[in-house]
């Protein structure tokens, strides 16, 4: 066995042993003396078990909050035997205890205290620690004394406090079982130490025993509230009384209503109590209670004519319950408590006990200062809610008298705002009136939550199928709660059980329908009866109706509304049966629900009802299954192993019985269920079984030990890892493996799974209602899922992940756990290309997500939903749990065959993805499951949506308008390209989530960034141009354009585009006509017009007249994304669908756009007709596309077929056709179109990954034997440089060519030898020739340019202000070199199409070797104008501007410029250039003055004045294709960051601001800022916004490093400081003070304590996110305080150190203060130090922080014995001066005591006080010593009287208390 086994098996035996200890009996309190008390441990363990590493901690409960106050530990020698037991006790106590209490007397507190058990490192425990759940073992509370305490909420939340009952002596003993942790196992019994405990109750003290009659059940509480309570009258109080209010529609009886009347001083018991029986209030009436001087007259006329309700602070409290419960005397409880009212009338009585227990956390009602004040209810009926009441006068048997609020109507009842999200809550069953006498309908809810829930804002409505369909009930569910997993039943009185709230007579649940239970959630004011359905609001519904009833219209009229797209349930009224919920918990989901027999107020029965197929009812109801014949045992499960290390050979499932008896298993069945089939793949009869009376049963493999009860033939794998469930039934019924999980019989059920992405499963919400599944966690070795919350059977919140202890007690520590996360933000995530169709087999299908940040991104909680377009649901639904996404980074979802591999590979290799019309949406859903499999679409939790089609939208709107509402969807049209050519919908114009027009079809890139060129389409719908008419004989108001469908079938026109062309000399685009959307039916016509236009035009332009210009112009057809289509675009050929070029002007015919559109044909003449006859140009002579012959001058016939003539001809101009200038760069006619794509010169650094691109256009292999590449150099030789032979060479069909380096990635088809600088970096040329054949001769080295066989060409240029080179001359005429520059790594690509030699059609972009071009726009540089200081005092010397890189990377500076405007004239007197340099991480750039120090990193030549003083700006640019030049006026192209500023009062003009800065205030260099020579600088203070002003202020120069902030610290200082008190430092604290009028926020403010000795810091405390009011107060302080801190410290002593040491105040934006860091003076605002007796620490903190001052002193014994005194700010307000600082009294949070502090600096800043120095001899001698000893003799006094109010009684310490509130008197009890 390994060394690591030995410990891992030691470690096991360690963790057994301390899971089989208890707590089995307390004794803590004895008759008369408290001497015999003890505490009783128990092993319920099989061996024995040492207690060395246990602890007892006795906690006192009366204390808030609760402390520790006494703790036990064990040696190795105290050791508890199996089965054994270990007393811990007095002497006295019989037999003696095993281990003795070092007192003899009054060892434990009588209550309410705990006893409570830990195991773990002693050294963890300590007297004073706050009750903790880490390492508990087990726990008591008890109490003798009905007292409230925060240990039940501490240690044993949800359960009840044990009572040790007075009288003889009793002990709590462990009686029913022996799970830890559960306090309902106790109860009182006769002591018996070290023996098994005597469970019988003890006998009583006098009289023969009796066992009291049961007392009837209770009905449920009607809705009767406290509306009004009157306690104090003017003078004689005689007018008091009590009002409350019947909020139900019925009169209710107040038989066992009870009111108490409770004094709140300290004691806090009843003074009075009344009873109501036989009194009833009427429905929505008033009951009032009160003196016979009432007016009305009191419907309970109280004996006592005065005085009857006491002032307060008091409370009046309403119970439902047995009036013997109730007596003056008793001690306030909240139990069957159904309102209260808790006042006062004193403002500075406000504290009161009866808070704590009637009303927790909430404050007490004053009752006004009116002349008769009563306390009414005002905002609203929610009972117990004090906040509802409020100060009115009196209105007994009336409205209340409430304020109205101003300005608006006052509404009839004030309502409070609906509490929301509402909570969980689902209909259960319906049971209408079958047979419509029987009087036995009812509805059932269910509360699926693990707490009660309040029903005051749930609404039943009912509603009928009449005709209109209309609410015929409605009923609101007021004042009622539902328990936890609970059930509540509104029904008829015959319903058994009694329904929780009876039906209103006269309101019934139709068996025939059609009818409607909804739930709602609101106010119940919103709901009446006759109101038409809605679905505002609704929580869930039930539709039902007799299938005769099925074709009723308001049937689906209800359906529409309140389950639209849903089956209502068929009611037969065969048999009594309910419509039951059987199928889940989802809401408003008819599909849950089904036909069942009836079952109030338990588990639904989902059997299937039995029908006859006779008309006549059944005589009887089907006989149900045989039950058991006994009630079912009180057996649950207890622990489950379902994963082992390595082989799961040791799995087992443990019973536990919580019956005091041994009960036979007969009937019993475990099923284990299968979360992914929803299957049982395991049934396991336990019949013939047995377990013993509070005993464990263990069903698991051989291995387990000790050997289960019933060991399975299996021994490996016998439970799944999950999701799965183990559930338990109880039933004769046959079980078998496949079945479908059910709740009926089921005992207990546990849902578990060893993976955190699969703990939302189906099986949850079936066998343990709606819950998650636990996990079972793989980070530890081997761990078990144990119950350690509680016995209640099927709730998951009582299980957790424990080590494994089968056949014992579980060990219910906690695990060691990860820190918490906080709750994540949804991430920035975004769809980013989506390929749902691929050529031939959809094998290469996939979703592809984009991370748009700078961070990583975690997708836990991430799902991709794909739905269907058919049926609006989710056909595949997969979670990316476990997965992450880099900054800037992709993760693909697809097809195992996509290459790359995706990220997420679905093996099933072809059609993932549905071709449409359908959706793909990505989801953040944290708290829910992964159940969206089959739901319907939802936009809860969305993060981005795409919805599509792969031919045109067709599918539901259901999708669109729920994930992109307002958005066209798009269209991946499959027959775009011919052969195998693929294409998808990338994502190409932003990066916003939820915005379809950002996609465009482009080309597939998985993995990568999009390809964004214009995808080149070869194939795509028969749409053609059928007829344009463009002149009218007078006005153009009916001009129109006119498409014809050639498919036999609709064309959906998403992706075309009509452009219209101006063609002048240089052709554009002057409008583009999206066609998204529209539709074209087959054989059919579309027209584009104007409103004149008839029949009216399918679309309809903005302009009446004039929309086409009458030529030389052309209208084109295009097909392709719209986004590639702009006006000022030039005439491109690519994707041209087809064209008209026309003409209305004989004479302008010649136009370059045929060249570019329709080569070689003649632009067509409209007709010479047109001036006097309106006539169109139609096509007459074919379809076929792009052929200008087939038109003709016809007249016009929109959307109708053609009016041509045979007769007719083409006006067919006749032109003088030019010959070709021969010394122009010509193509030959069989060149291949190849063409350069992209070219990379320049590379970071090295330049080692430089590459030339070539791209075919065809669609064929191309050879490239007769091409050559020439590189031209453009500086100064201008001759060829490099020559490269592409001989051998062949490029694919639309493929690509590379020619680079070795480390170009991928490969380069051509490998070069160089391995770097292969390209120059210009302005140089790249140029491709052609000849056939080849004229090798004609390339060579040092070649002058030429354009002779040039097939293409590409200058470039790495500089902007370089763009023009004499090779564009001969090259490339009228064009302008490429700028190739960015902050990364940039090519030149080709992005505005594929015309040969158009330079113009290149940009910088991202590299993309072998692949599309990435033509997306350039990140901007994120950089920023951080500081500047543009005045020096004296000469101007030392000026500088210092940029920032906030990222946590790098950035170049090529492209980058500072450019200096002169405000005079608004343009530009300086430019600096920044290419070649570089930025670091979070670093700084400083461009300045050589004298600037340190160094700056771009040091300006000139000596003095870089920067103007007068009203002038500084813009930092970044643009690769901009010049810039000195004198150019003021530009935001390429703006970055700027700045605009002045040394005086800006006087300017607002040129400057208006264009750099719009709408800010010029920033102000204020020389004065500064006394004499001192510089200052303006620095960014407030954030890295751009062009934000307001983030800069005066500042001290800090070049190359953070800014000093310090002057824009808000106006704060350290007020008064307590660090030292008496007894225990509990009450320390910080005091800051507010100068200001405002309120100040203290972001970026740190308070920061030094040590003295170390001179280093040794806490510091950052404020981000509090503020201090106006002139108000921030404390910084312990729990301690009487008064709760702002800001409380972790720790609730000793946190500030005693002495030498220091309190720092700073304000530094950024800055970071920790622990350890030395002592600094950069950015202080104030500080204070300190000593709390003689200095003798360092001086570097005094020299520091308060230079040439004293230290002061906070002398211990400036107040004697218990005083408490600090050091306050009494003379001043003026920062770090430590005169200004005296001792005084404490007064956190309030104005300083400066009462009687000495006018003198004296004694303040020194050691010691000291007396004036004398002046005048004896008489001023004498006079000191007289008062000296007057003082003495008053100390005295003072002092004897301090000591002897220890021993006052508690009333004359209260008084004297008084007397020493001002010096802040400590009463001792923090000791």
């Amino acid at each position: 066995m390994t060394m690591e086994w030995k410990v891992l098996l030691l470690l096991s035996v360690l963790r057994a042993a301390s899971s089989a200890v208890i707590i089995s009996e307390i004794n803590a309190d004895n008759p008369s003396i408290d001497d015999q008390e003890f505490i009783e441990l128990y092993n319920a363990g099989s061996t024995p078990v040492s207690l060395q590493s246990f602890t007892l901690v006795l906690y006192n409960g009366e204390t808030d909050p609760s402390r520790a106050y006494d703790v036990i530990t064990f040696g190795n020698d105290d050791i508890v035997q199996p089965k054994g037991y270990y007393v811990i006790g007095s002497a006295k106590v019989q037999p003696t205890p095993n281990k003795i209490f070092s007192t003899a007397e009054n060892i434990l507190q009588n209550g309410p205290d705990a006893v409570a058990l830990y195991y773990g490192n002693p050294a963890d425990f300590a007297v004073g620690m706050a009750p903790t759940t880490s390492s508990l073992v087990d726990v008591v509370i008890y109490t003798k004394y009905p007292r409230p305490t925060s240990l039940l909420e501490a240690l044993a939340p949800g359960q009840s406090i044990v009572t040790e009952i007075s009288g003889t002596d009793v002990s709590i003993s462990s009686c029913n079982g022996i799970v830890p942790i559960d306090l309902s196992r106790f109860k009182s019994g006769n002591p018996t130490p070290g023996r098994v405990n005597d469970c019988d109750p003890p006998p009583p003290t006098a009289g023969p025993p009796t066992l009291p009659e049961p007392r009837p059940v209770l009905p449920p509480t009607p809705a009767v509230i406290i509306s009004e309570v009157n306690a104090d009258n003017v003078m004689v109080d005689d007018q008091e009384f009590i009002e409350l209010f019947n909020l139900e529609s019925r009169d209710v009886v107040l038989d066992n209503f009870v009111l108490v009347l409770y004094d709140g001083s300290t004691t806090a018991n009843a003074y009075d109590v009344i009873s109501l029986t036989g009194y009833v209030v009427k429905p929505g009436g008033y009951f009032v209670v009160g003196s016979r001087n009432v007016r009305p007259v009191p419907d309970y006329i109280l004996p006592k004519g005065v005085n009857i309700l006491e002032n307060g602070p008091d409370a009046v409290a309403l119970y439902y319950g047995y009036l013997t419960d109730y007596s003056v005397g008793m001690a306030p409880t909240a139990d069957k408590l159904v309102d209260v009212v808790i006042y006062t009338k004193y403002s500075s009585m406000t504290s009161t006990p009866l808070l704590n227990i009637l009303a927790p956390s909430q404050n007490i009602v004053l009752e006004g200062s009116e002349i008769d004040p009563s306390i009414s209810r005002c905002g609203g009926f929610t009972p117990k809610v004090l906040s509802q009441f409020r100060a009115t006068t009196p209105t007994p048997a009336s409205a209340n008298s409430c304020p109205t609020p101003p300005a608006t109507p006052a509404p009839q009842q004030t309502e409070l705002p609906v509490p929301f999200p509402p909570p969980a809550l689902v209909i259960s069953e319906a049971n209408p009136e079958d047979p419509p006498t029987n009087g036995q309908e009812f509805i059932e809810l269910y509360n699926p939550e693990s707490r009660a829930i309040s029903l005051d804002y749930f609404v039943l409505v009912l509603y009928e199928g009449s005709s209109p369909t209309q609410s015929c009930a409605v009923i609101p569910l007021i004042g009622y709660f539902i328990q936890p997993n609970g059930y509540f039943v509104i029904g008829s009185r015959n319903v058994q059980p009694v329904p929780d709230k009876a039906l209103d007579y006269g309101v019934h649940i139709h068996q025939g329908g059609p009818e409607a239970i909804a739930l709602y959630y609101g106010q119940a004011t919103d709901y009446t009866v006759g109101m038409a359905p809605t679905s505002r609001n609704l929580i869930d519904v039930v539709i039902f109706a007799k299938a005769s009833e099925m074709s009723n219209p308001t049937l689906a009229t209800m359906v529409n509304v309140l389950a639209p797209g849903q089956n209502f349930i068929t009611k037969s009224d065969a048999v009594d049966s309910s419509i039951s919920r059987c199928g889940g918990l989802a809401l408003r989901d008819l599909s849950m629900f089904k036909a069942t027999y009836t079952s109030p107020a338990r588990v639904n029965d989902c059997r299937e009802v039995i029908i006859s197929t006779t008309a006549a009812l059944p005589t009887s109801t089907p006989t149900p299954i045989q039950p058991l014949p006994t009630l079912r045992p009180n057996v649950i499960i207890s622990e489950i192993n379902a994963d082992n290390p390595f082989a799961d050979d040791q799995e087992f499932i443990e019973l536990y019985n919580q019956e005091n008896r041994a009960v036979a298993l007969d009937g019993f069945v475990i099923v284990l269920f299968d979360g992914n089939s929803m299957k049982a793949y395991e049934v396991i009869p336990l019949r013939g079984q047995t377990v013993q009376a509070n005993g464990f049963f263990t069903v698991g493999s051989g291995k387990v030990q000790p050997l289960p009860d019933i060991v399975l033939p299996r021994e490996e794998h016998i439970l799944q890892n999950g999701p799965d469930a183990v559930a338990l039934y109880y039933d004769r019924s046959a079980y078998q493996t496949g079945m479908a999980p059910t709740a009926v019989n089921l005992a207990d059920a546990v849902v578990y799974s060893k993976y955190r992405n699969k703990l939302d499963t189906p099986l949850a919400s079936i066998l343990t209602t709606g819950q998650r599944a636990i996990l079972e966690r793989a980070d530890i070795p081997d761990a078990s899922i144990s119950r350690c919350g509680g016995t209640i059977p099927r709730v998951q919140a009582m299980f957790q992940t424990t080590y494994p202890s089968p056949s014992e007690i579980n060990d219910c520590r906690v695990l060691p756990t990860a820190p918490p996360t906080p709750a994540r933000a949804p991430p920035r995530l975004v769809i980013n290309e989506v390929n749902a169709d691929n050529p031939r087999f959809d094998t290469m299908e996939f979703v592809e997500i984009y991370n748009p940040g700078m961070e990583k991104v975690s997708l836990d909680s991430v799902f991709l939903v794909l739905y269907n377009g058919n049926n609006d649901r989710a056909y595949s639904a997969i979670n990316l749990s476990g997965y992450e996404i880099e900054p800037d980074g992709y993760f693909v979802v697809g097809s195992s065959l996509v290459v790359p591999r995706p990220d997420f590979a679905l093996e099933r290799g072809k059609n993932i993805l549905q071709n449409g019309e359908d959706g793909v949406a990505l989801y953040f859903n944290p708290s829910g499951g992964d159940n969206y499999y089959q739901i319907p679409v939802t936009a809860n939790n969305l993060i981005d949506a795409v919805v599509y089609s792969v031919r045109f939208w067709d599918g539901s709107n259901a999708i669109l308008n729920t994930l992109t509402p307002g958005q066209q969807a798009l269209i991946e049209y499959s027959q775009h390209n011919a052969g195998d050519v693929d294409e998808s919908i990338s994502r190409c114009t932003g990066n916003d989530p939820l915005r379809l027009d950002q996609f465009k079809l482009g080309f597939v890139t998985p993995g990568r960034r999009n390809n964004c060129t214009v995808v080149p389409v070869s194939n795509y719908p028969g749409v053609i141009l059928s007829e344009i008419n463009v002149d009218m004989p007078s006005v153009d108001d009916q001009e129109f354009i006119e498409l014809y469908n050639t498919e036999d079938y609709d064309v959906i026109l998403n992706y075309f585009v009509l452009v219209l062309y101006d063609g002048a000399s240089s052709p554009k685009a002057y409008d583009v006509i999206p066609l998204t959307g529209q539709r074209i039916p087959k054989k059919g016509y579309f027209v584009i017009g104007t409103a004149n236009v008839q029949p009216v035009p399918d679309v309809i332009l903005g302009e009446g007249q004039n929309i086409l210009q009458n030529g030389p112009d052309a209208v084109a057809l295009y097909y392709g994304s719209p986004g590639d289509f702009t006006i000022g675009m030039d005439p491109t050929s690519l994707n041209l669908v087809d064209v008209v070029i026309y003409t209305v002007y004989q004479q302008l015919v010649n136009t370059p756009l045929t060249t570019v559109l329709a080569p070689g044909q003649n632009t067509i003449i409209e007709s010479k007709e047109a001036q006097t006859t309106d006539k169109s140009i139609s096509r007459c002579s074919g379809l076929n596309a792009k052929d200008l012959s087939t038109f003709q001058s016809s007249a016009p016939t929109p959307r109708a077929p053609n009016a041509c003539s045979v007769s007719q001809t083409t006006d067919v101009p006749t032109t003088t056709t030019t010959t070709p200038d021969q010394t122009a760069a010509t193509i030959p006619t069989t060149t291949p179109i190849i063409i350069i794509n992209e070219v990379n010169a320049d590379n970071p650094s090295i330049d080692k990954q430089e590459f030339i691109e070539l791209y075919n256009t065809e669609n064929r292999a191309v050879l490239l034997d007769n091409f050559v590449i020439v590189l031209f150099e453009g500086n100064v030789l201008r001759k060829a440089y490099g020559i490269m032979s592409l001989a051998g060479q062949a490029v694919e069909p639309h493929g690509y060519f590379v020619i680079g380096t070795k480390n170009v990635v991928p490969k380069p088809n051509m490998v070069l030898q160089a391995g770097t600088r292969i390209l120059q970096n210009g302005p140089d040329a790249v140029a491709l020739y052609y000849s056939d054949p080849l004229t090798p001769d004609l390339y060579k080295l040092g070649m002058n340019p030429i354009a002779r066989d040039l097939v293409d060409v590409v200058v470039y240029t790495k500089h902007p202000n370089v763009t023009h080179t004499p090779l564009i001359d001969v090259l490339a005429p009228g064009s302008s070199a490429v700028v190739e520059s960015g902050i990364i790594d940039v090519s030149v690509s080709r992005c505005g199409g594929f015309v040969p030699r158009a330079i113009s059609q290149f940009q910088a972009t991202l590299p993309s070797p072998s692949r599309p071009n990435d033509c997306r726009p350039l990140p901007t540089p994120n950089l920023v104008i951080n500081e500047f200081n543009a005045d020096n005092p004296k000469q101007d010397k030392h000026e500088f501007v210092e940029l920032y890189n906030p990222n946590d990377f790098r950035i170049p500076l090529d492209s980058v410029y500072l450019i200096f405007y002169d405000d005079d004239h608004n343009w530009a007197y300086e430019i600096i250039d920044l290419t070649g340099r570089e930025i670091t991480a979070k670093g700084y750039f400083v461009v300045g003055s050589k004298r600037v120090v340190p160094r700056p990193d771009y040091v300006i030549d000139k000596s003095e004045r870089l920067l103007k003083n007068r009203e002038d700006g500084i813009g930092l640019y970044y643009n690769p294709s901009a010049r810039y030049y000195k004198l150019m006026p003021v530009t935001t192209e390429g703006l970055i960051d700027a700045v605009v500023y002045s040394k005086k009062v800006f006087e300017g003009t607002n040129v400057l601001l208006n264009t750099l800065t719009p709408g800010q205030k010029a920033l102000h260099e204020d020389s004065s800022f500064n006394a004499d020579d001192v510089d200052e600088s303006l620095g960014r203070c407030g954030g890295v916004t751009p062009r934000e002003l307001s983030n800069f202020a005066l500042t001290y120069p800090t070049p190359g490093a953070r800014n000093n902030c310090s002057s824009k610290a808000p106006k704060i200082i350290i007020n008064e400081i307590n660090v030292g008190n008496p007894s225990y430092d509990r009450r320390e604290f910080i005091e800051l003070y507010n100068k200001e009028s405002k309120t100040v926020s203290l972001d970026s403010v740190s308070v920061v304590l030094y040590d003295g000795n170390r001179d280093k810091v040794y806490l510091a405390i950052g404020l981000e996110g509090y503020s201090i009011p106006p002139k108000g107060y921030f404390v910084i302080g312990t729990e301690g305080l009487r008064q709760t801190p702002d800001y409380q410290l972790d720790r609730f002593q000793n946190v500030i150190q005693n002495g030498e040491d220091a309190v720092a105040l700073y304000y530094d934006p950024g800055g970071r203060y920790k622990k350890g860091m030395p002592v600094t003076l950069d950015n202080l605002i104030d500080a204070v130090v300190y000593s709390t007796r003689e200095w003798t620490g360092s001086n570097l903190i005094l020299k520091t922080l308060t230079p040439g001052q004293k230290p002061l002193h906070e002398s211990q014994v400036h107040y004697p014995g218990d005083i408490d005194e600090s050091l306050s700010r009494c003379r001043g307000t003026d920062p770090v001066t430590l005169s200004q600082f005296a001792l005084s009294a404490p007064t956190p949070g309030k104005q300083n005591n400066c009462d009687d502090i000495p006018d003198t600096e004296e004694g303040q800043t020194g050691e010691k006080a000291t007396a004036a120095p004398v002046t005048s001899g004896g008489t001023i001698a004498g006079a000191v010593i007289g008062f000296l000893l007057a003082v003495v003799i008053a100390a005295l006094v003072g002092f004897y009287v301090y000591r002897r109010r220890l021993a006052f009684p508690k009333p004359v310490k209260d008084d004297i208390k008084v007397a020493y509130r001002d010096l802040g008197y400590d009463d001792g009890t923090d000791a």
